[in-house]
Order: C-alpha cells, then structure tokens, then sequence
C-alpha cells in the first residue's frame, strides 16, 4: 500500500477549495483515512510505503523511485510529469506552493487528536518531522 501523508490542515482547504463538501465533512474524511492507513501499516508494515505530499511535490523522483521499488515496478523517468496527462490537473508543473501557502487551522487537535496522534506516529515512522 501506497500511503500518501498530508498536513491534515491543507487536507480539509483542499476538499473545502474543491466545494466538495463541508469543512466538518473533510475533518471526518481526513480522521477516517488517516485511522484506516494507520492499522494498516500496524498490520502489514513491511507492505506499507508512507511517503508525504509534500516530497511527492517539491522532489518527486526519489519518491516515485521508493514506490517503484515498493511494486517492483520499473521507474521510467516520465512518471513525475503524470501531470501533464491528468486533464483534471490544470497546471504545465507540479505546483509545489500548495504546500506552503496558508491555510485556515482546522483545530483538528480539539476535533479528533486521536487521530492527530495516529498522523504524527505515521510521519515519525516515515522518518520525517512532524
């Protein structure tokens, strides 16, 4: 399994800024996921590629190579410009700024910690900073 780790605070703007649906709707949405791949990777970690949004953007071959190795799937060098072939994606690049540009603070502590919690153990265990 493939798992993609998001600040959940950029989770919810993106599903709001998308009208998909309401800001609490996304809360639950992210809570859901992040409970599901956390007992996943419990269950199954050696099957389990964790691998954050933000390095996916801002350097994406190393990541696609680790998912790669993960499938046992050969790497082609075309694999981090899938953006230009994906008409939903309305860009000539990666657009790295979505990672960095503000956000309104969900307050998903007070919402659901526990599955703040289970997010912070997930990018602990993908090596990187909370």
């Amino acid at each position: 399994m493939v798992a993609m780790l998001r600040d959940p605070d950029h989770v919810v703007d993106s599903i709001r800024r998308r009208g998909i649906v309401s800001v609490e709707e996304g809360k639950e949405r992210w809570s859901r996921a992040i409970r599901a791949i956390h007992q996943v990777q419990e269950e199954y970690e050696d099957r389990v590629c964790l691998i954050r949004f933000a390095d996916l953007l801002t350097d994406p071959e190393p990541v696609m190579k680790e998912v790669c190795a993960l499938l046992e799937i050969d790497y082609s060098p075309r694999m981090p410009e899938g953006y230009k072939y994906t008409p939903q994606y309305h860009h000539d690049r990666l657009d790295a700024s979505v990672v960095t540009r503000d956000v309104e603070d969900c307050s998903l502590k007070e919402y659901e910690w526990e599955a703040v919690s289970m997010y912070e153990e997930l990018v602990r265990n993908a090596g990187q900073e909370v």
